[in-house]
This record gives structure tokens, sequence and C-alpha cells, in this order.
């Protein structure tokens, strides 16, 4: 099977080039191929415990013409070829549809969306819509299927169950739409190779990938520098996470004859990546000496990504208080 990492993430493989870029008093090392970070709206229709989003207590919401703007700019401007549109949740914005449809228009390689999938479950009609809209590829954040404890990590009494993951996926591939699978890892959920392998054997073939990640730490130049109580409770240290994605590899390269792909030269937080037979898994390995992304904009000035934040504002943070990283666009 054929399979490149370009059909499945985000993140540009290797040919990661710079140029400086003049932001206020800051000059920063931009890619040439930076991708666009889009939040449509702050609020949700689920109250995970481990969400950074609520963190934040200003809730806003962005408008289309704003939106339209400030992508526009991104795209003539900075060389964006790839959007991923987030929240909140991005499917609970009126907006989500007619921006997708506007985005189509302006020669994007790449419309993503990151979802919980409640409203995509739930809704049929919307469903149709959405995965007809024209996005290329479609996250959805699911961490288990097991219907009870997909209840008690996301504070919904309604959830997405494994039926609803299998009707997605069945009209996503009449569409030609990716769909990856989002997983995050913490004590009591996916915390053992065993249970890994079964998360994986179970959502096999229903998906395009696979991606595991830690709890993330978050930092000023992320949304705030503050972790709630639950993510305190649940995140498992950086050593342990590093033993299990070690023994986990070693397990599906043994028992799958996977192929593991280093690539010191891809941005963002994802390390390592395993093509199995069927379905790629993803390995977030931001954590630790492997923490990327953060590093690289702090120390280095290498920006790879830039946010479209809910209040208008294109930014080169995530932190709605730090104007200094705002991008003047006039």
């Amino acid at each position: 099977m054929n399979i490149k990492i370009s059909d499945f993430e985000i993140f540009k493989f290797a040919d990661n080039k710079y140029t400086s870029f003049k932001n206020g008093n800051n000059t920063f090392q931009l890619n040439q191929h930076p991708y666009l970070d889009i939040v449509l709206t702050d609020h949700c229709n689920s109250n995970c415990g481990f969400c950074i989003a609520n963190l934040a207590k200003d809730k806003q919401n962005n408008t289309l013409d704003k939106l339209k703007e400030k992508t526009a700019f991104a795209v003539e401007n900075m060389n964006v070829k790839e959007v991923l549109l987030l929240g909140g949740e991005p499917t609970i914005s009126p907006l989500l549809i007619p921006f997708v449809k506007w985005l189509q228009t302006i020669g994007l390689e790449k419309i993503i969306i990151t979802t919980n999938g409640l409203k995509m479950a739930h809704d049929i009609k919307f469903r149709k819509q959405i995965l007809t809209a024209g996005l290329t590829n479609i996250n959805i954040s699911y961490m288990s299927y097991h219907p009870r404890e997909q209840a008690d990590i996301t504070g919904n009494k309604q959830v997405v169950k494994f039926c609803h993951i299998v009707d997605i996926h069945k009209i996503a591939k009449q569409t030609k739409t990716k769909i990856r699978i989002n997983n995050n890892i913490f004590k009591g959920n996916n915390n053992t190779v065993k249970k890994m392998e079964l998360f994986y054997l179970k959502l096999n073939g229903y998906c395009d990938s696979i991606k595991f990640s830690p709890l993330f730490k978050t930092d000023n130049f992320s949304v705030l520098n503050r972790v709630n109580k639950w993510v305190k409770e649940r995140s498992l240290y950086d050593k342990e996470i590093e033993l299990l994605f070690k023994e986990f590899e070693d397990r599906m390269s043994h028992t799958y004859n996977v192929s593991i792909i280093e690539n010191p030269n891809q941005f963002g937080f994802v390390k390592n990546t395993m093509i199995p037979l069927k379905t790629p898994v993803v390995m977030n390995w931001n954590f630790g000496e492997y923490t990327g992304m953060m590093n690289r904009v702090i120390k280095d000035k290498q920006i790879n990504n830039i946010k479209l934040l809910s209040n208008g504002e294109l930014s080169l943070s995530w932190n709605k208080n730090l104007n200094e990283y705002f991008i003047k666009t006039k």
C-alpha cells in the first residue's frame, strides 16, 4: 500500500525553509509553508475536563467578514496553503458551512477541521452537509469506544459512539474526505500498550489514521500558563509517556510488521509516524526532550503556523493577551 504522510497529516514533511518575518519589534523566521489555525468560536457543546479552551473565560465568536479578510491576508501574504478549523467546537458555529464553501474558492491545498464529532454523530442532515461542503480532512477527538467512559471524559450524556464513527467514515469515503481519530492518553484512558492496541484494532478500517497524544501542558505562549485540577490528576509523567510510546511502537512493529518513520524535519508535535498495513498511527511526542513546536517558537523564533483567534486577530500566539504577537494586516 502506497501511503504518504501528506495523506493524513497537516504538517509538512521535510523541506522546511525559513525567511525573515518582522512583526512589531520582533523578527521571526517564517516557514515557507506555514499553515493557518482558524478559531471560529470559543464556545463548545461538550465539557471535556482536559480542554485548553476552557481555561479562557472571555469566550468570543468570529464574524464571517473577519474570517475572510484575515484568511485572505494569510494566503496572499504568508503563503498559507493549508488551514485547520478549530474551536471551542467549530461545528456549532453558524459560519462553518458558508466559510468552508468560501475557502474552496481561494486555492488552498487542504481544508481541515478538528471536532468532537458530537453534531456529526447526532444530526444526520448536518453530517451530510459538512461531508459535502468541501473539507479535505476531518479530525475527530474520540477518547473511548465505551459510551460510559466517553460520557465521563466529555462531561456530556450525549456521546459519539463507535457506530457513529462507522457511519461518518462510510460517507467520508464517498466524498473522499480523510478521517483521523485523535485520542488523548492519560490515567485510565489508553494508558497501557494493551489498551492502545485494542483501541487501534477497534478503529482500524473505520478511519484513515489514528493519532495518540498525551495531555498537553500549557504555557503563556499557548493560551494561559495554567493547568486545571482535572489535568493535574490524570496526566502521566513524561518518562511514563515515553516508555509507553516506545513499548507501543515495539509491539506494533513486531506484531503488525509496520515501518516507523523518524523525521527530525517534520515540524509540529509529531515525531514518529507508524504505517501499519491498513490504518496509519501518528504518535504525538510533544513532551520532555521531544518537545518541538513551542521551543522552536520561543527559543529559535521559528514560526510554522499562524493563528486566527476568535477575537479576529491574526497572531503568532494562541494567547489573546499577547498583543505584541498580533500581525498587522493593514
